[in-house]
């Protein structure tokens, strides 16, 4: 027996070209299985992603089996190092309350990132080591 999922079905897509500097429309698609009276949601965009259009964070209720609709439009960075990601949190009437979530990646943005090492070789006690940095 696995983890009770949320009765919330959400999806994140898009039409458009994913590349470096563009401007993409999303669609967040929002279906509940049960009358929700508090519902919420928040998009978290990466560093670099800018809002254009469209709302970010929505609160107010779901009835169930309707689908809701959120549009947004974005202008990406040249490189980004996360993922766009979408929380939700829903109480029922009954006073029950789920939360769900979904990502979004960028891979052919993510590639051309260029990581710097997170380390320095340091002396200790006449011998050389390497420390890391989790910063």
């Amino acid at each position: 027996m696995g983890k009770p999922r949320a009765p919330i079905v959400m999806s994140l897509t898009t039409q458009d070209e994913i590349e470096p500097g563009a401007k993409v429309s999303f669609v967040l698609k929002i279906l509940s299985k049960v009358d929700a009276n508090r519902f919420s949601y928040i998009i978290n965009l990466p560093v670099g992603v800018d809002r254009l259009v469209g709302q970010v964070y929505w609160q107010g209720e779901l009835r169930a089996g309707e689908m809701s609709t959120f549009p947004f439009t974005v202008r990406l960075a040249k490189s980004l190092s996360q993922p766009l990601t979408v929380n939700a949190v829903m109480q029922t009437l009954e006073g029950l309350q789920y939360g769900a979530s979904t990502v979004f990646s960028f891979p052919a943005l993510m590639h051309q990132l260029k990581p710097q090492p997170s380390h320095q070789r340091v002396q200790r006690h006449g011998r050389f080591v390497v420390e890391h940095s989790l910063k």
